[in-house]
């Protein structure tokens, strides 16, 4: 009797079984394998947004490439800008270093600009006779017209103003020490 039953319940767990793995079966054909149908669908999109960001960032790193090389300055161009940055020397007319004589703008001969540029007179000439004691001074003399020049800059035309502006900026870039 006994081995009747245990018969019946190898077949019923065979049959269990057989059902249990058709499912499975049928349930990874239907989603593949490891998966549901939200987890399908979740894969899908994973799948998709990770291919979105890549292409974006192939895309973003296409036009940053592309916009530095079409901003790329050449040599020739950026030495051109580095020197138009640099004041223009001043004729031997304009200063002589050996001598000190300057041949000031117009704007400087005024009264404002009277003890400042008398100062930068004396250190110039003090310069031409031994140049190590006084460039430094001949230096900050030469800024400091400059920016007295700035100070009055509302009370001139401009034309003026920019002239005499480049002027002293030459002065001074001549006297660094």
């Amino acid at each position: 009797m006994y081995g009747r039953l245990i018969t019946i319940l190898v077949f019923v767990l065979l049959g269990l079984m057989a059902t249990v793995f058709a499912f499975n079966w049928l349930w990874a054909k239907a989603f593949g394998p490891g998966g549901g149908p939200g987890q399908h669908q979740a894969q899908k999109t994973r799948e998709e947004t990770a291919e979105d960001r890549k292409k974006l960032k192939e895309e973003h790193r296409a036009k940053v490439k592309e916009n530095i090389e079409k901003n790329k300055h050449s040599t020739e161009t950026l030495t051109k800008a580095a020197q138009s940055a640099v004041p223009q020397p001043l004729s031997a007319s304009e200063f002589d270093p050996n001598t000190g004589k300057v041949a000031w703008p117009e704007v400087l001969l005024t009264d404002d600009y009277k003890k400042t540029r008398q100062r930068l007179e004396r250190l110039l000439k003090q310069r031409a006779a031994s140049p190590d004691d006084s460039t430094a001074q001949a230096h900050a003399a030469a800024e400091e017209l400059l920016d007295l020049l700035k100070e009055h800059i509302k009370d001139l035309p401009s034309n003026d103003y920019i002239a005499t502006r480049k002027f002293l900026e030459s002065l001074a870039h001549s006297l660094k020490p």
